[in-house]
Order: C-alpha cells, then sequence, then structure tokens
C-alpha cells in the first residue's frame, strides 16, 4: 500500500504571533469567549462539538482571529468534491476549516471545537464497509489473505466507542504483493490527516470505512511504524478532553490579557 501523500497545505506545529490587545476588536474577543466556554464544556463531557460560523466577521477581524489561534498539530484535507481543509488551532481541541465555495457546495468558513471536526467524520463515513474481493492472488503474497480475514472480523465486530484494533506490518513478514493485495482489496479514500503530536504521524483513510493506513516518521523522514488501524478515527489525530481542558485554561488566560488596560 502506498503511504498517503501530504498535501501541500499541511503546515507544522507554529505558536500564534500576538498582536497589539488594544487592537483587538468586541466580535473577537465575544466569539474567543464563546470558544472558551465551548472548550471547556466539551472536555468537562458536555457537548461533543460546538460549530462557531465566521461569515460575520470583517476580513481583518478574521485575520486578527487567525493571528491570535496559530495553527497546532493536526491539518487534514478532504480530496473529494469542493476540497475543504481543516487545521487544529495552537489550542488542541479548536479547529479552522475553510472551503471555498464552487458547483460542489457553498463555501465554508468557521471555528469548531470538540476531538475532530464534524466535517472529517463524515468524510471518513463515506468509505464502503467492507474490503472488495481481491480475486486471484499475486504470485509471491505471504500474510496478504489472513490480515484482510482479520480485517473483515474486525469490521464486523466493530462497536463505536471501543478501542482500536490495529495490526502492525513493522512486525510482520510482509511481501510487496501483500501491500499489492491489500492496496486492491481496501482501496484508497480522499481522508488525509497529519499529525505532530506523535512525531510526524501520517494517515490515510483507505476506501473502506473505520480502516486507516497509520504511518510514524522520525525526524529524518524515515518509516518506523507502519500500522493499519480499525477505528472511527485514529487517536493520534483527536484532541483528549484535557487537551481541551488545558486549551479553554489557555484561553482563558489569552482573552485577560486582550482585556487588560494597555
Amino acid at each position: 500500500m502506498r503511504p498517503p501523500a501530504l498535501p501541500r497545505e499541511m503546515r507544522t506545529f507554529a505558536m500564534p504571533e500576538l498582536p497589539d490587545p488594544a487592537a483587538c476588536p468586541e466580535a473577537v474577543s465575544q466569539l474567543l469567549e464563546k470558544v472558551r466556554e465551548a472548550a471547556a464544556a466539551c472536555a468537562g463531557g458536555g457537548p461533543g462539538r460546538r460549530r462557531f460560523p465566521l461569515s460575520g466577521l470583517q476580513p481583518s477581524e478574521l485575520a486578527l482571529l487567525d493571528q491570535l489561534l496559530g495553527e497546532g498539530e493536526v491539518s487534514a484535507r478532504v480530496a473529494d468534491g469542493a476540497p475543504l481543509r481543516v487545521q487544529e488551532s495552537a489550542f488542541a481541541g479548536v479547529w479552522r476549516v475553510r472551503r471555498q465555495g464552487s458547483g460542489e457546495g457553498p463555501a465554508l468558513e468557521l471555528l469548531e471545537v470538540g476531538p475532530i471536526p464534524g466535517v472529517v467524520l463524515e468524510a471518513a463515513e463515506r468509505g464502503r464497509p467492507l474490503p472488495l474481493f481481491p480475486g486471484e492472488l499475486p504470485e509471491g503474497v505471504m500474510n496478504g489473505p489472513a490480515l484482510l480475514e482479520e480485517v473483515r472480523q474486525q469490521l464486523a465486530a466493530f462497536s463505536p466507542g471501543g478501542p482500536p484494533h490495529v495490526i502492525n506490518f513493522t512486525l510482520l513478514p510482509m511481501a510487496p504483493t501483500d501491500f499489492l493485495l491489500l492496496e486492491r482489496a481496501l482501496g484508497v479514500g480522499a481522508l488525509t490527516l497529519l499529525s505532530r503530536g506523535y512525531g510526524n504521524c501520517r494517515i490515510g483513510a483507505t476506501g473502506v470505512r473505520r480502516v486507516w493506513r497509520v504511518q510514524y516518521y522520525n525526524s529524518a523522514d524515515q518509516l518506523i511504524l507502519d500500522t493499519l488501524e480499525i477505528a472511527e478515527i485514529p487517536e493520534a489525530a483527536l484532541a483528549a478532553p484535557e487537551d481541551l481542558s488545558d486549551s479553554a485554561q489557555r484561553l482563558g488566560e489569552l482573552l485577560q490579557w486582550l482585556r487588560e488596560p494597555s
């Protein structure tokens, strides 16, 4: 199976550059307060996700919001239809979602608070439910058929909210024809994620719902762990409750700084 390609729009972690607090419009500080409240509620077991449309902000206010939030560890790209880009902010669990308007759908410009944006979950559910029958086996195949059967069994037993099932290719004897067989049966999906929270982790949806290729690379961009994961969304891409709690606290500190007299 091919490693998922990294979209050029995906970026690495960057801390926000803070502007002069006196220059922050009330509309931006009010929005940040709502985002802080949503992050605190989500961390405490409240609503799973909250969306905040940004269409009412002026271009200067939108630019300031982006500057204040910065860019975090996780990016996502949905390639089917109108290309959709998702970027986690420097506050984990606070996501910037953008889509250019086109014949495939209207423009989308919003902030979303939660473990992962809804548009990513929606894209993840578009795959087919089971692997395709691979047909004639390639010559020299070793573990591919057994792994496909394991995937089928795990999908049949899958329960939302349950623990993921991980198949570690790094620990298995795998022939090139095994990967060819798996790619033929699973296909390649339109959703790709990049997480820097656990090193460089590249996550690609296969064409089968809830089956993901998850690969970890070191600082030299060498593959050190190669897996197939059966999960709703791989954990490496999710903001945990403690991440959201920390973000709520740091957003509170940011708001306090913005409101201090200059």
